[in-house]
């Protein structure tokens, strides 16, 4: 796959997927994810919010898989993982359809007190459960919070994601959370 400004996005939203640095990813690593996610917020696989998590980890397995041409319980490397990520989520339509819902599943486990919106500590424990930096966090999260209110609506978040992807802007809000979404060591 030709280098773009995409890649490396592509390659840290891989290597948050691949802790084992096997440079392929499977269902079972991207379900790892989930519950490196569900276990940060004190949920169970069990519970309501456990299997919906799980549900919904799988279900953007199966349409990564679908795009890359491998069976759901197969493998996908890296240049795979880049180019069915760009044709479902960037490219294609499936953002809303796929990635949405899991990434608001993921935000209503953050959102600890149940208010409806991330503060800066339910964030900084996301990132952290996905294997981020939270380096400069506060900065991070001042620059998504487009209303100025001191938290983070789900759309403000879902803004932020797409726009990571989309904007080539290192000043962009996406840009700048994401720029703390490096993997750690």
């Amino acid at each position: 796959m030709e280098k773009t400004p995409l890649s490396p996005k592509l390659d840290a939203a891989f290597d948050q997927i691949d802790t084992a640095r096997r440079g392929v990813i499977d269902r079972t690593a991207l379900l790892h994810q989930a519950g490196r996610v569900l276990s940060a917020f004190g949920q169970e696989t069990s519970t309501a919010r456990g299997r919906e998590t799980i549900s919904l980890y799988g279900w953007y397995w199966d349409c990564l898989s679908a795009h890359a041409g491998v069976p759901s319980d197969g493998r996908m490397t890296r240049e795979e993982f880049g180019a069915a990520f760009q044709a479902a989520f960037i490219d294609g339509e499936k953002f809303a359809a796929v990635y949405t819902p899991m990434a608001l599943a993921t935000i209503r486990l953050a959102d600890s007190d149940n208010d409806g919106y991330l503060a800066p500590g339910e964030l900084a424990r996301l990132w952290q459960a996905i294997g981020s930096s939270v380096d400069d966090i506060t900065g991070a999260f001042t620059a998504v919070d487009a209303d100025g209110d001191g938290r983070l609506s789900v759309l403000e978040v879902l803004d932020a994601i797409r726009d990571y992807y989309t904007s080539e802007d290192p000043a962009s809000p996406g840009n700048l959370l994401y720029r703390q979404a490096a993997p750690t060591a």
